[in-house]
């Protein structure tokens, strides 16, 4: 039954009026990145130039964008015609975007801090056989943007079961009751920044300072200078000990604020036929996956998310060519519990424990162990010949932590194989898992170096719709023998991989 509501999309519609109040603040962003290095000049430099012409230019850069968008806004406009969606936008060149609605695969929203203080949502169309987005409404009111939501995917599922109920369909997203799966509380929320990846923070702060210096001498000031003081600092090792913690510090605070703003008030919630996350702060997103879009169901761990039984769950949908970051949807801070019910949910009650599970062979940790000991011993060489202990040193740490990383990895690497499933399981410091149903494959390619061919080893390539799966050094029998089991479902099967 479809759901009815209070707004007839057979008329043209346009945006909230307070778009152009997004125009206005993409356009202040805008102008701000413009004339942050003039700022630098203005503060730190030492230069007689006036910098006053280029701010100038900048506001009149800024007014020209403003003037066009708020024209934008008024020649777009979109509309509802024998089951299509159809938008019209442009100044100049005017353009007619058509999209039917079974081509539709999901509606999702997402709102910044202003669009929730002027209760409009961005709105984004996402289509079959495009890597992105096909269209977005930057500011549409709330009520309208889940009126037109429910209202394309109540009549694209009644399309759907009109034209053929014989055959298995792919679903979609419709407006379905949700319960909760799991959800993260502010306690939550600072256990998963505690136990994120904090390498990554890392580097924020790295290239953050770095890019602070090129601004700097770009704005003219004699950096080179500055850093020769600093050269002449009595570093003691107190002062060292200290800047590390302090960038131990910052590394987590960082990551508990990047969890936070990206994280917050997150629920994972399911529908008859699909799942729908919300979270979010500053940009609040809502986030809707029909079971059939989903390819490849992954979860991961390190060290400290082991300890306390937490697990990064990521679900990859459907995309027209590679793997992306926007495919790849991340919900933190499940346990184990939640994973099995995701999984039971997607693909049934199969069973992982019952799945027969195979090693890589040794030569995969082998062969990396004495590539990587002759180039060690070959630059150790050259930087004892020059008397460079320190980088001697960096070297036969970097390569021991390498070698010790290869072979957790190798000890952990597992795969496994049924009529119905794929499973494989890796990780270094922690661990991973991988599991798709074996319909979901779209293509397999087997791949032999010269040295794995020696050993009659071989890689397996497996090609889903969002991205694809890799299992290394491998005997070609076994891999052949996998191939056939493979093929034959997937000649058999009738269900949609998407």
């Amino acid at each position: 039954m479809m759901k009815k509501n209070n707004y007839d999309f057979t008329v043209p519609h346009r945006q909230s009026f307070f778009s152009i109040v997004m125009i206005l603040w993409k356009t202040i962003r805008v102008i701000a990145a413009q004339i942050f290095p003039i700022l630098l000049v203005l503060l730190f430099g030492k230069t007689s130039k006036s910098p006053t012409y280029l701010v100038i230019a900048a506001i009149i850069i800024g007014i020209l964008a403003m003037v066009i968008s708020i024209i934008q806004y008024f020649k777009t406009y979109f509309y509802i015609s024998d089951h299509e969606l159809i938008v019209h936008k442009g100044i100049l060149k005017k353009t007619k975007t058509t999209i039917p609605f079974e081509k539709i695969q999901s509606i999702q929203f997402q709102q910044n801090v202003v669009q929730q203080m002027l209760e409009v949502t961005q709105l984004n169309i996402e289509t079959a056989g495009s890597e992105k987005t096909e269209f977005a409404f930057h500011a549409i009111e709330e009520e309208k943007a889940h009126a037109l939501r429910d209202y394309i995917f109540s009549h694209k599922q009644s399309l759907e079961v009109a034209t053929d109920d014989s055959l298995p369909t792919a679903t979609t997203e419709t407006h379905h009751a949700y319960r909760k799966i799991m959800s993260l509380e502010i306690f939550d929320l600072l256990k998963v920044g505690f136990t994120e990846n904090h390498i990554k923070s890392f580097w924020v702060i790295i290239i953050f300072f770095y890019w602070i210096f090129q601004n700097l001498q770009e704005a003219g000031m004699d950096v080179e200078a500055y850093s020769e003081q600093v050269s002449e600092w009595n570093w003691t090792f107190r002062i060292v000990i200290i800047l590390l913690a302090l960038l131990l510090i910052s590394s987590l605070l960082i990551s508990l604020i990047r969890v936070t703003l990206s994280n917050f008030d997150l629920q994972f919630l399911r529908s008859e036929n699909g799942f729908k996350i919300t979270r979010g702060l500053l940009s609040k997103k809502e986030i809707s996956v029909p079971d059939q879009k989903i390819q490849i169901i992954s979860w991961a761990d390190n060290l400290l998310k082991a300890a306390i039984g937490f697990k990064d769950l990521y679900l990859s949908q459907a995309s027209s060519t590679r793997r992306s970051t926007k495919q790849l949807i991340k919900i933190p801070g499940c346990s184990q519990t939640h994973v099995q019910e995701v999984i039971k949910e997607v693909m049934g009650d199969i069973h992982l424990e019952n799945i027969p599970m195979q090693g890589v062979s040794p030569q995969y940790f082998i062969r990396f162990t004495v590539i990587l000991s002759i180039t060690a011993i070959l630059l150790s060489s050259i930087f004892y010949y020059i008397n460079d202990l320190s980088a001697l040193f960096m070297i036969w740490i970097l390569g021991f932590y390498l070698i010790i990383a290869r072979y957790l990895a190798y000890r952990k690497k597992r795969y496994g194989f049924n009529e119905s499933t794929l499973y494989i399981r890796g990780g270094k410091w922690g661990h991973r898992a991988d599991v798709m149903q074996v319909y979901k494959v779209q293509g397999i390619k087997i791949k032999q170096s010269p040295f794995q061919r020696r050993y009659n080893l071989c890689n397996i390539c497996l090609f889903t719709a969002s991205g694809q799966l890799d299992i290394p050094y491998i005997p070609v029998g076994d891999a052949h023998s996998m191939i056939d089991v493979l093929m034959f479902t997937l000649e058999t099967s009738r269900k949609p991989w998407m």
